[in-house]
């Protein structure tokens, strides 16, 4: 069977594949959902918090002090996100997704983003500037952007067996397309 046949036979069936969709009261973990036709649905405010610079730290300092500067602010938005009683879902690079659900959902991702602005402010960016004298001697501040929105949200697993992972679908989800937009045009003047 040529590789051609094979990947439009499996195509032509994930097309005509029903779904059983379930209303959910909880974030998902990818073994919760069937790979093939699994579905949970729900409402959920989703926030994306991003580094901002990433690039530029990236090229304009070592790589070590890259990742520990990456690593410590995902750490701290981690943390965050659970303590705010947050489900974190997902990482894009320097980027980390996280859901709120139940009442207090959209009091609980807005208390969050505060408190992410304050740690950044208070406790990382001190700390990288005592820890990394070549932070400071270009004058690198550590900033972000935190992007938050509430919709209904679908969640299913997409892949292949062995290499698959939940795919969240919604306007909220989709929010970070927009936020990441509008964050490259405010530090590309920067």
């Amino acid at each position: 069977m040529s590789l051609e046949y094979s990947i439009s036979a499996e195509v032509a069936r994930i097309l005509s594949m029903s779904w059983d969709i379930q209303e959910g009261q909880s974030v998902p973990l990818t073994d919760s959902i069937a790979l093939a036709g699994g579905a949970k649905r729900f409402e959920a405010a989703v926030m994306y918090a991003d580094l901002s610079q990433s690039s530029k730290l990236s090229t304009d300092f070592s790589q070590r002090t890259a990742a520990k500067v990456i690593r410590a602010f995902l750490y701290c938005m981690c943390r965050l996100i659970k303590e705010m009683q947050g489900e974190i879902t997902s990482f894009d690079g320097d980027r980390v997704m996280g859901i709120f659900i139940g009442n207090a959902k959209n009091t609980n991702a807005a208390t969050c983003a505060l408190k992410m602005n304050y740690v950044l402010q208070r406790v990382i960016q001190p700390k990288l500037s005592q820890h990394f004298q070549s932070l400071r001697n270009e004058g690198f501040l550590i900033s972000h952007c935190v992007g938050i929105d509430t919709s209904q949200v679908l969640v299913v697993r997409a892949g292949q067996r062995g290499a698959n992972d939940l795919v969240w679908i919604g306007r909220a989800p989709k929010e970070r397309t927009i936020i990441h937009h509008l964050f490259q045009r405010m530090y590309s003047h920067a």
